[in-house]
This record gives C-alpha cells, structure tokens and sequence, in this order.
C-alpha cells in the first residue's frame, strides 16, 4: 500500500494497489480487518481522486463493527481536516458572528416600466 500516496499526475500503479486491495478483501474475509486498519493508515497519503474514491468506497463497504466504522469516521475527518485546511469549530463561530453584522439594503438595478403589452421600457 506505499504506492497509494503517488501523486495525482502519475497515479497508474496506485489505482492498480487500490484494484488489487478491492479483490483481496473480496476473496479473503478473513483478513478485512487488517487490510481495513492498512488502508485507513495509508488514507491521509492519497492524493490522486480515483484511488481516494475507491479507498472511501473500500471502507464503507467492509467496515463491519462499531470499531471499525468510528475508526473509519475518525481517520477520513482527519484525513479531509488536512486536506482541505478546515478551520476549527471556535474559528468557524467567529467568522459566524463577524458575518451576521446588518447589509446594507439591496438598491434597485433598473427601473422598469410595464406597459400594457407586458413588456418593459
């Protein structure tokens, strides 16, 4: 699963490892939940968008306890919070009341005369 973190411009062979990972968790019931735990350990290395949407696909379909779901839940959020530089709940509360200050009316944009053929002037 090292190939996982390849990045997104050459990403052949990790789409390949993802594939592969796909028809052994498949094939061997018996080792899902060591291939789970290896694949969410590798998630925060993914860049490439077809190899994380199969992971996340991968990981939905085998989790199968609480365990293995609230894993899955924790490290995905953590995963996306490094992503996409999420702002904490205390600076999203923040930026909330900065923004809830009173606009200034709407000013009209045209001013439109309806004659009686229903069209404009």
């Amino acid at each position: 699963m090292d190939f996982l973190g390849e990045s997104a411009s050459s990403s052949t062979s990790a789409v390949d490892v993802v594939a592969f990972v796909k028809e052994v968790i498949e094939t061997y019931p018996n080792l899902r939940k060591s291939i789970l735990v290896k694949l969410l350990e590798s998630l925060p290395q993914v860049r490439a968008s077809k190899v994380y949407r199969s992971s996340l696909w991968i990981i939905g379909e085998y989790s199968e306890d609480q365990e293995d779901i609230t894993l899955a839940f924790a490290t995905i959020k953590d995963a996306l919070h490094d992503i996409l530089n999420l702002e904490t709940p205390s600076e999203a509360a923040q930026q909330t009341s900065a923004a809830a200050a009173p606009l200034p009316p709407a000013k009209p944009v045209g001013t439109g005369v309806l004659h009686s053929q229903n069209t404009l002037a």
